[in-house]
């Protein structure tokens, strides 16, 4: 495996700048944007995981992207909903907590900070393991290496 390939793929492309600017672009588009923005990343994925030479794809396929990265969107939020869930609870038990208490804004503080901020860190990293392996599946369904 080659480390610095990660790094310099991009300018590899005759067309680098053209393709870069124009996603640069795009992600401006708000939802849409950002949703063509993921389908196009998981292809480029692909392409470097297969081997192509120029891994960018052309902007032409727009409807392609928007399809994989609706669809990858999809998978991040089943993958993230157990943790959607939990704080769900952790934000109602803050809620409900401030609201039965009299100084209702020191016990959502307290409640708060108990509750959600010890999590933060290691339900991030979870979740961030979690979305890594979700979308090496995505972009490459049956490879083990993707695991």
């Amino acid at each position: 495996m080659e480390i610095g390939k990660a790094f310099t793929f991009v300018t590899e492309d005759e067309q680098w700048i053209t393709k870069v600017l124009i996603g640069g672009l795009i992600q401006f588009v708000p939802l849409l944007g950002t949703i063509a923005i993921l389908g196009y990343s998981y292809r480029v994925a692909q392409n470097v995981a297969r081997g192509n030479p120029r891994p960018l794809p052309a902007w032409g396929e727009f409807g392609d992207f928007l399809g994989r990265g609706f669809l990858a969107l999809i998978i991040q939020i089943v993958y993230l909903l157990p943790f959607i869930v939990l704080y769900g609870v952790f934000l109602f038990l803050t809620v409900a907590g401030a609201a039965a208490a009299e100084d209702s804004e020191a016990v959502a503080g307290v409640l708060g900070l108990l509750g959600v901020v010890p999590h933060s860190a290691p339900v991030g990293r979870s979740a961030g393991v979690r979305l890594c392996i979700a979308g090496g599946d995505y972009a490459l369904p049956g490879d083990r290496l993707a695991r």
